[in-house]
């Protein structure tokens, strides 16, 4: 939320204060990045057990700061956005498609949902709610829906 109100904020006044804490924090969080790792699915993602509402909470944030890159600084705008594809593909591991959802005992409350993390099939709210919120911001960084 920090990086959504430094955004909020430079468009506001325009001081350069807010961009420049702002890309700080997008580059911060890019360099801890998974860019590869031997488990396809841990690319993409910050931790260990790599975690759904840490990924997406990120990609929002990363989101937030592309909009003002784009304007500010194109080369930065581009390295978040291969930042974002990362991480889109890491969600899309943690998403409880049909397939997924079939192996657990109650698949038609697990369809749609995002589990905390490779090694649990827990589901809350939050990583649900963080995790499409971050997906609807990639979607339109990279050029999809209008909103």
């Amino acid at each position: 939320w920090l990086m959504l109100a430094l955004s909020r904020l430079y468009l506001v006044d325009r001081d350069p204060l807010w961009r420049d804490h702002l890309f700080r924090l997008a580059r911060a969080i890019m360099l801890k990045q998974r860019k590869q790792h031997r488990f396809p699915d841990y690319v993409g993602s910050f931790y260990t057990p790599p975690q759904s509402a840490v990924a997406a909470t990120r990609g929002e944030g990363l989101v937030a700061a592309y909009r003002i890159a784009v304007a500010e600084d194109p080369e930065l705008a581009d390295e978040i956005r291969q930042s974002l594809l990362l991480i889109a593909d890491f969600l899309r591991y943690r998403h409880y498609s049909w397939e997924l959802a079939a192996h657990t005992r109650r698949p038609q409350f697990a369809i749609g949902a995002f589990s905390e993390s490779a090694l649990s099939s827990n589901v809350r709210m939050d990583y649900i709610q963080h995790c499409i919120s971050a997906l609807m911001g990639i979607d339109e960084v990279m050029g999809g829906s209008d909103g």
